[in-house]
């Protein structure tokens, strides 16, 4: 009798499953239908994150296409770890006291294309590039007032396309990706790289309108297509084309406290992973000097102000010695993209190039002047005496143009002029062939690769980062 009773009881309890399971499909299904039928509109929802492509075919939709632009502006520059700040760690602005690789070997000069933090720096010169070319046919058709909104965003376009001549070696590509097929680019030099931005920033100039942003719009525009004339080596038109640009002149790229950092403050100040680079190497045992490079650091220069809470202070990594930037010393303190003193560094080089010494002296020594309009506004600086050679001049230009522009995504675009345009060797790049202080030497590269990334693009190529 209980042999018979476990099989009825299991049977019992089968039965009893299919029946709830049978029920609670019933359930199932039956609220399913009823949600099916409500029409309630408190149960209807938009997800207010995604954004269809009509919602942007308005006037609306083309500022926040221009606002986004402006976003990516910032991005490719002082708001994130951009090559402004990969470039001056690849010279010598910067020495990684980091742990991670990628940055490691950047401050060595030995930059693998896979780097896959510096990709993402090289991303973002192109997509704020391409978010201005979606932005600008937009805005002439939605948006075309004020037209200086217009003429801003091939200002971006413009100086991404700088940006990307200035610090990516030879056979870069300008794809784009706002239409369908992708219009995939072809490998270009550097000089077409910088013929391109001078081009876009034309551009801009002849759609800066006569609106209240116009004169800013120009003053801007005008900074950075002399930037790139230097490139093409087209120095008395540099000098031509920034002559009207006012010394006090400055275009901020603003930060707050909650919605974005200061990324030079960021990775600096707060998370100790650059520290300040310096002609003297503080680490290890003895004094060693880096060949070529600046002593940002040991000439307390005002215009490059640092600081360290101890001579023993460390970074990130724990091991590197520490050297504080105080040029901004908050998350939000603003950075100029542009300022009107570059315009006078500018004109001082045309003259040096038309052998016009004095005209050179002069420009830079008014600069140095610690008040008025044709100052830099910077106290403690004593004017300069002549080096007297043609080697020593070119040496004190690329010297003023470091401490006026440091930080600011400019220093790997004149290491490489100094070698393409005026002669120097390649070992002439700061740190070339000495003991790099984590271990081995200093290698060979001068310029940031293509990344192994966009070689998916089957019309690209590496190119040579270790030529000029």
């Amino acid at each position: 009798m209980a042999r018979r009773d476990k099989p009825i009881m299991r049977h019992d309890i089968r039965g009893r499953g299919r029946v709830m399971l049978s029920a609670l499909a019933l359930v199932a299904l039956a609220s399913a239908g009823a949600c099916k039928s409500i029409s309630d509109p408190l149960l209807q929802s938009t997800d207010p994150d995604i954004i269809n492509p009509i919602d942007l075919n308005s006037s609306d939709g083309a500022e926040a296409l221009r606002v986004g632009a402006l976003g990516r502006l910032s991005s490719m520059t002082a708001g994130s770890e951009s090559t402004w700040l990969f470039g001056g760690l690849l010279a010598d602005e910067w020495k990684s006291s980091d742990t991670f690789q990628q940055r490691d070997e950047t401050d060595q000069r030995n930059m693998d294309p896979t780097n896959t933090v510096y990709v993402t720096a090289f991303r973002s010169i192109h997509r704020a590039r391409l978010s201005a070319l979606q932005a600008i046919p937009a805005l002439r058709t939605l948006r075309p007032n004020p037209q200086s909104g217009i003429g801003l965003m091939f200002f971006v376009k413009g100086f991404a396309e700088l940006q990307s001549a200035s610090d990516v070696c030879d056979g870069q590509i300008f794809s784009d990706a706002t239409v369908l097929p992708i219009a995939y680019g072809s490998p270009i030099s550097t000089t077409d790289a910088f013929a391109l931005a001078n081009a876009s920033m034309d551009s801009a100039l002849a759609f800066s309108g006569t609106d209240s942003g116009s004169a800013r719009l120009q003053n801007m525009t005008r900074i950075a297509k002399g930037r790139a004339q230097l490139g093409l080596r087209q120095y008395a038109a540099a000098a031509a084309t920034v002559a009207t640009v006012p010394t006090n002149f400055v275009y901020n790229l603003t930060y707050t406290q909650v919605s974005g950092d200061n990324q030079i403050w960021g990775l600096n100040n707060s998370a100790k992973r650059y520290t300040v680079s310096d002609s003297l190497e503080r680490n290890g045992s003895g004094t060693l000097t880096i060949p070529n490079a600046l002593p940002f650091v040991s000439a307390k220069d005002p215009r490059v102000p640092t600081s360290r809470t101890s001579n023993s202070q460390k970074g990130f990594d724990g091991v590197t010695l520490f050297d504080q930037q105080n040029i901004w010393p908050n998350r939000d303190s603003p950075v100029a993209l542009v300022n009107g003193i570059e315009a006078r560094l500018i004109e001082a080089e045309a003259a040096l190039k038309a052998n016009d010494t004095v005209t050179f002296m002069a420009k830079i020594n008014a600069l140095r002047f610690p008040t008025g309009a044709g100052s830099g506004g910077v106290a403690g600086l004593s004017p300069l005496a002549d080096p007297m050679t043609a080697a020593a001049r070119v040496d004190l230009l690329f010297r003023e143009r470091a401490f006026w522009m440091f930080g600011r995504g400019v220093r790997l675009f004149d290491l490489r002029r100094r070698i393409r345009d005026y002669g120097r060797p390649l070992s002439s790049f700061p740190g070339s062939g000495a003991p790099w202080y984590k271990g081995g030497n200093y290698g060979a590269t001068v310029a940031l690769p293509i990344p192994q990334a966009e070689l998916n693009n089957s019309n690209a190529r590496a190119c040579d980062a270790t030529k000029a």
